[in-house]
Protein backbone atom coordinates (compact mmCIF):
# COMPACT_ATOMS: atom_id res chain seq x y z
CA UNK A 1 0.00 0.00 0.00
CA UNK A 2 1.64 3.64 -0.71
CA UNK A 3 2.92 5.17 2.29
CA UNK A 4 2.94 8.68 3.37
CA UNK A 5 6.18 10.79 2.76
CA UNK A 6 6.27 11.61 6.69
CA UNK A 7 6.83 7.39 7.19
CA UNK A 8 8.49 6.94 3.41
CA UNK A 9 11.33 9.52 4.33
CA UNK A 10 12.51 8.59 8.00
CA UNK A 11 13.15 5.13 6.22
CA UNK A 12 14.86 6.54 2.87
CA UNK A 13 17.55 8.40 5.85
CA UNK A 14 17.81 5.35 7.69
CA UNK A 15 18.92 3.07 4.74
CA UNK A 16 20.97 6.05 3.33
CA UNK A 17 22.66 6.41 6.51
CA UNK A 18 23.26 2.50 6.53
CA UNK A 19 25.07 2.63 3.27
CA UNK A 20 27.18 5.23 3.93
CA UNK A 21 28.11 3.81 7.71
CA UNK A 22 28.91 0.33 5.77
CA UNK A 23 30.95 2.34 3.28
CA UNK A 24 32.97 5.03 5.20
CA UNK A 25 32.47 7.83 7.75
CA UNK A 26 35.56 9.09 7.28
CA UNK A 27 34.63 12.72 6.45
CA UNK A 28 33.63 15.34 8.23
CA UNK A 29 29.70 15.63 9.85
CA UNK A 30 29.06 18.25 7.43
CA UNK A 31 30.11 16.23 4.31
CA UNK A 32 28.66 13.22 5.73
CA UNK A 33 24.94 15.26 6.29
CA UNK A 34 25.29 16.48 3.09
CA UNK A 35 25.80 12.89 1.51
CA UNK A 36 22.70 11.48 2.95
CA UNK A 37 20.59 14.80 1.89
CA UNK A 38 21.90 13.52 -1.64
CA UNK A 39 21.30 9.93 -1.17
CA UNK A 40 18.07 10.24 -0.11
CA UNK A 41 17.47 12.79 -3.33
CA UNK A 42 18.92 10.39 -5.36
CA UNK A 43 16.37 7.30 -4.19
CA UNK A 44 13.39 10.16 -4.65
CA UNK A 45 15.17 10.93 -7.84
CA UNK A 46 15.19 7.15 -9.31
CA UNK A 47 11.66 6.46 -8.24
CA UNK A 48 10.61 9.59 -10.20
CA UNK A 49 12.45 8.08 -13.60
CA UNK A 50 10.70 4.86 -13.36
CA UNK A 51 7.35 5.60 -15.10
CA UNK A 52 7.39 3.92 -18.82
CA UNK A 53 8.11 -0.40 -19.33
CA UNK A 54 11.93 -1.09 -19.70
CA UNK A 55 13.67 1.98 -18.04
CA UNK A 56 14.22 1.14 -15.04
CA UNK A 57 15.79 -2.36 -15.53
CA UNK A 58 17.96 -1.34 -18.60
CA UNK A 59 19.35 1.17 -16.93
CA UNK A 60 19.91 -0.82 -14.01
CA UNK A 61 21.66 -3.29 -15.82
CA UNK A 62 23.38 -1.45 -17.65
CA UNK A 63 25.29 0.57 -14.50
CA UNK A 64 25.44 -3.14 -12.13
CA UNK A 65 26.77 -4.83 -15.90
CA UNK A 66 29.69 -2.29 -16.21
CA UNK A 67 30.12 -2.23 -12.95
CA UNK A 68 30.46 -6.28 -12.94
CA UNK A 69 33.07 -5.99 -15.98
CA UNK A 70 34.78 -3.23 -13.83
CA UNK A 71 35.09 -5.15 -10.65
CA UNK A 72 36.32 -8.54 -12.65
CA UNK A 73 39.02 -6.89 -15.42
CA UNK A 74 40.05 -3.50 -14.03
CA UNK A 75 40.01 -3.04 -9.83
CA UNK A 76 37.64 -5.38 -7.26
CA UNK A 77 36.47 -2.46 -5.25
CA UNK A 78 33.04 -4.49 -3.82
CA UNK A 79 32.18 -8.00 -3.06
CA UNK A 80 31.28 -10.09 -6.69
CA UNK A 81 28.76 -11.81 -5.48
CA UNK A 82 26.80 -8.49 -4.69
CA UNK A 83 27.02 -7.60 -8.54
CA UNK A 84 26.05 -11.45 -9.87
CA UNK A 85 23.21 -11.70 -7.76
CA UNK A 86 21.98 -7.86 -8.71
CA UNK A 87 22.86 -8.14 -12.46
CA UNK A 88 20.64 -11.78 -12.37
CA UNK A 89 17.63 -10.27 -10.51
CA UNK A 90 17.54 -7.51 -12.55
CA UNK A 91 17.44 -9.74 -15.44
CA UNK A 92 15.05 -11.70 -14.63
CA UNK A 93 13.14 -8.50 -13.44
CA UNK A 94 13.44 -7.67 -17.24
CA UNK A 95 12.41 -10.68 -18.33
CA UNK A 96 8.74 -9.91 -17.50
CA UNK A 97 8.77 -5.92 -17.59
CA UNK A 98 10.63 -5.35 -21.44
CA UNK A 99 7.64 -5.65 -23.18
CA UNK A 100 5.02 -3.54 -24.75
CA UNK A 101 2.75 -5.11 -22.31
CA UNK A 102 5.13 -5.61 -19.14
CA UNK A 103 3.97 -8.52 -16.68
CA UNK A 104 4.49 -6.68 -13.92
CA UNK A 105 6.45 -3.60 -12.64
CA UNK A 106 8.93 -2.52 -9.97
CA UNK A 107 6.96 -0.26 -7.72
CA UNK A 108 8.10 2.12 -5.54
CA UNK A 109 9.30 -0.70 -3.31
CA UNK A 110 11.52 -2.17 -6.50
CA UNK A 111 12.90 1.13 -7.94
CA UNK A 112 13.77 2.59 -4.50
CA UNK A 113 15.71 -1.05 -3.18
CA UNK A 114 17.88 -0.76 -6.50
CA UNK A 115 18.46 2.85 -6.13
CA UNK A 116 19.60 2.23 -2.40
CA UNK A 117 22.03 -0.35 -3.37
CA UNK A 118 23.45 1.89 -6.86
CA UNK A 119 24.04 4.63 -4.26
CA UNK A 120 26.15 2.14 -2.21
CA UNK A 121 27.78 0.90 -5.15
CA UNK A 122 28.34 4.09 -6.58
CA UNK A 123 29.62 5.84 -3.36
CA UNK A 124 32.01 2.87 -2.44
CA UNK A 125 33.67 3.18 -6.39
CA UNK A 126 34.20 6.66 -5.80
CA UNK A 127 35.99 6.36 -2.07
CA UNK A 128 37.72 2.76 -3.47
CA UNK A 129 39.76 4.82 -6.61
CA UNK A 130 39.11 8.30 -5.68
CA UNK A 131 37.55 9.22 -8.83
CA UNK A 132 35.15 11.88 -8.91
CA UNK A 133 33.83 10.68 -12.72
CA UNK A 134 31.87 7.78 -10.61
CA UNK A 135 29.28 10.57 -11.08
CA UNK A 136 28.17 9.68 -14.81
CA UNK A 137 27.48 6.62 -13.54
CA UNK A 138 24.06 7.94 -12.82
CA UNK A 139 24.18 11.04 -15.08
CA UNK A 140 21.27 10.30 -17.47
CA UNK A 141 18.43 10.32 -14.76
CA UNK A 142 20.63 12.74 -12.59
CA UNK A 143 20.04 15.28 -15.00
CA UNK A 144 16.63 14.49 -16.34
CA UNK A 145 15.25 14.51 -12.63
CA UNK A 146 17.18 17.76 -12.00
CA UNK A 147 16.33 19.54 -15.01
CA UNK A 148 12.60 18.80 -14.94
CA UNK A 149 12.17 19.83 -11.69
CA UNK A 150 13.99 22.91 -12.29
CA UNK A 151 11.13 23.70 -15.03
CA UNK A 152 8.55 22.35 -12.13
CA UNK A 153 9.65 25.28 -10.07
CA UNK A 154 9.44 27.81 -13.05
CA UNK A 155 5.81 26.45 -13.87
CA UNK A 156 4.74 26.72 -9.96
CA UNK A 157 4.00 23.34 -9.79
CA UNK A 158 3.87 21.31 -6.45
CA UNK A 159 7.24 18.95 -7.07
CA UNK A 160 5.21 16.38 -5.21
CA UNK A 161 2.60 16.12 -7.69
CA UNK A 162 2.29 13.43 -10.33
CA UNK A 163 3.33 14.93 -13.95
CA UNK A 164 4.18 14.14 -17.39
CA UNK A 165 7.40 16.48 -17.67
CA UNK A 166 10.69 14.43 -17.47
CA UNK A 167 11.68 13.98 -21.14
CA UNK A 168 11.40 10.69 -20.94
CA UNK A 169 7.84 11.20 -20.73
CA UNK A 170 7.87 13.51 -23.44
CA UNK A 171 9.51 10.91 -25.70
CA UNK A 172 6.14 8.44 -25.42
CA UNK A 173 3.58 11.35 -25.36
CA UNK A 174 4.69 12.38 -28.33
CA UNK A 175 3.31 8.52 -29.69
CA UNK A 176 6.70 8.39 -32.49
CA UNK A 177 8.75 6.60 -29.07
CA UNK A 178 7.83 3.45 -27.51
CA UNK A 179 8.75 2.85 -23.91
CA UNK A 180 11.08 0.05 -25.05
CA UNK A 181 12.56 2.48 -28.05
CA UNK A 182 12.66 5.15 -25.32
CA UNK A 183 14.22 2.94 -22.19
CA UNK A 184 16.96 1.85 -24.71
CA UNK A 185 18.01 5.15 -25.71
CA UNK A 186 18.38 6.19 -22.35
CA UNK A 187 20.49 3.08 -21.49
CA UNK A 188 22.82 3.21 -24.39
CA UNK A 189 23.83 6.83 -23.35
CA UNK A 190 24.37 5.60 -20.23
CA UNK A 191 26.43 3.19 -21.39
CA UNK A 192 28.56 5.53 -23.29
CA UNK A 193 29.11 7.53 -20.01
CA UNK A 194 30.25 4.00 -18.20
CA UNK A 195 32.66 3.99 -21.47
CA UNK A 196 33.75 7.69 -20.26
CA UNK A 197 34.36 6.79 -16.85
CA UNK A 198 36.12 3.56 -17.68
CA UNK A 199 38.56 5.28 -19.69
CA UNK A 200 39.28 8.24 -17.56
CA UNK A 201 39.04 7.14 -13.93
CA UNK A 202 42.90 7.11 -13.98
CA UNK A 203 43.55 10.65 -14.74
CA UNK A 204 44.41 13.48 -12.54
CA UNK A 205 41.22 15.52 -10.76
CA UNK A 206 40.66 18.36 -12.63
CA UNK A 207 41.30 16.20 -15.85
CA UNK A 208 38.19 13.84 -14.60
CA UNK A 209 36.35 17.96 -12.98
CA UNK A 210 36.76 18.70 -16.30
CA UNK A 211 35.04 15.61 -18.07
CA UNK A 212 32.20 15.21 -15.90
CA UNK A 213 31.64 18.97 -16.78
CA UNK A 214 31.19 18.72 -20.24
CA UNK A 215 29.54 15.27 -20.33
CA UNK A 216 27.40 17.21 -18.14
CA UNK A 217 26.88 19.90 -19.96
CA UNK A 218 26.36 17.95 -23.80
CA UNK A 219 23.75 15.68 -21.69
CA UNK A 220 22.39 18.75 -20.04
CA UNK A 221 22.21 20.54 -23.99
CA UNK A 222 20.21 17.29 -25.11
CA UNK A 223 17.63 17.74 -22.61
CA UNK A 224 17.20 21.28 -23.44
CA UNK A 225 16.54 20.92 -26.98
CA UNK A 226 14.36 17.71 -27.28
CA UNK A 227 12.31 19.34 -24.32
CA UNK A 228 11.97 22.33 -26.63
CA UNK A 229 11.20 20.43 -29.83
CA UNK A 230 8.33 18.41 -27.97
CA UNK A 231 6.59 21.51 -26.72
CA UNK A 232 6.85 22.99 -29.90
CA UNK A 233 5.20 20.11 -31.43
CA UNK A 234 2.22 20.29 -28.60
CA UNK A 235 1.62 23.77 -29.64
CA UNK A 236 1.46 22.89 -33.36
CA UNK A 237 -0.95 20.11 -32.61
CA UNK A 238 -2.77 22.28 -30.45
Amino acid sequence: RPQPPALRLPVQFIAIALAIYQVSLDFPLISLILLLIVGVGFVNAFNFMDGINGITGMYSIVIVGFLLFFNIYEATFVNVDLLYYLLFSLIVFGFYNFRKKALFFSGDVGSISIAVVLFFLVYQFYLTLKAPVAILLVAVYGVDTVLTIIRRIKMKEKISEAHRHHLYQLFVDSKRFSHITTSLMYSVIQLLCCIIVYYSFQLGLWEQLLIVTLVLLSITFCYVFFVRYFLKMRLKAS
